[in-house]
């Protein structure tokens, strides 16, 4: 299929220390910390820090991130297993790390109508996760919104997050000290792809591709409802250029439908 080409996306500094980027390959720092028990789902390490393990099948203690935020104490790690989960998460006044399962390509978060993540007052570390989301506020955040806050974000991607209109953003952050290593945005459909606001922002090693404002260009995809004839069912079909985008778009058309 022809590319078709490609709108800036924006990216806004308000207020900001950006720091420079780093020469360097980025380093990742490997967990030595040995577990107790390794058949627990909430294993303590040396340091008295408790691993909570998500899986969205019930096959581990949780099956909701947000549960297993709700859960720790200060400092804990939460750890996904493989799989897409649909929820909005909050983490308020704590300290966590939440880690996905082999790699941002099997571990998606995935918000509707309100920031996939908000982190407020609060010190979070997200690693190896891939996070999206759909808001059809005509200001708003899909993705990550961080107020009051300390962010460090390695080794994921930001994808697939898609607004409805002017001033949405895919990552929103006030008053928030922020570290971004090795992430990938792409496939991102917004007004502006980050906004931050009195912010210390460092940003490090990382990629940019297929950013733009609009999902859709005439040859690249469409959204297509169709009444089921037999059975009270509407269904909603898509095709976009990006396996990211499914799931945004779908959510998009159930909002324009009303279901």
């Amino acid at each position: 299929m022809r590319p078709s080409p490609l709108l800036p996306t924006l990216l806004l500094l308000v207020g900001c220390k950006t720091l420079p980027v780093d020469s360097a390959p980025a380093e990742c720092d490997a967990d030595t910390d040995a577990d107790t028990d390794t058949d627990s789902d909430t294993d303590s390490d040396s340091d008295g820090d408790t691993d909570y393990t998500v899986c969205g099948d019930g096959s581990a203690p949780f099956s909701t991130v947000q549960d297993a935020v709700d859960a720790p104490t200060s400092g804990d790690v939460i750890r996904l297993c493989a799989g897409t989960y649909e929820e909005t998460i909050s983490v308020t006044d704590t300290e966590l790390t939440i880690v996905g399962a082999d790699g941002y390509q099997v571990t998606f978060l995935i918000g509707y109508l309100s920031p996939t993540i908000s982190v407020i007052d609060a010190t979070l570390e997200l690693e190896e996760l891939t996070i999206g989301g759909y808001t059809p506020a005509y200001t708003g955040v899909s993705g990550i919104r961080a107020e009051g806050a300390t962010l460090s974000v390695h080794g994921c991607r930001i994808a697939g997050n898609l607004t409805k209109a002017l001033q949405a953003f895919a990552i929103w952050a006030e008053d928030t000290t922020s570290t971004w290593e090795s992430v990938t945005f792409e496939d991102n459909f917004v007004f502006g792809l980050a906004s931050f606001t009195d912010c210390d922002t460092t940003l490090r090693h990382a990629v940019f591709r297929f950013n733009t404002y609009s999902p859709f260009t005439p040859d690249e995809g469409w959204l297509l409802f169709r009444m089921s004839g037999t059975e009270p069912l509407l269904r909603i079909y898509t095709e976009v250029r990006s396996e990211n985008l499914v799931a945004p778009v779908i959510a998009a058309g159930r909002e324009l439908a009303g279901v």
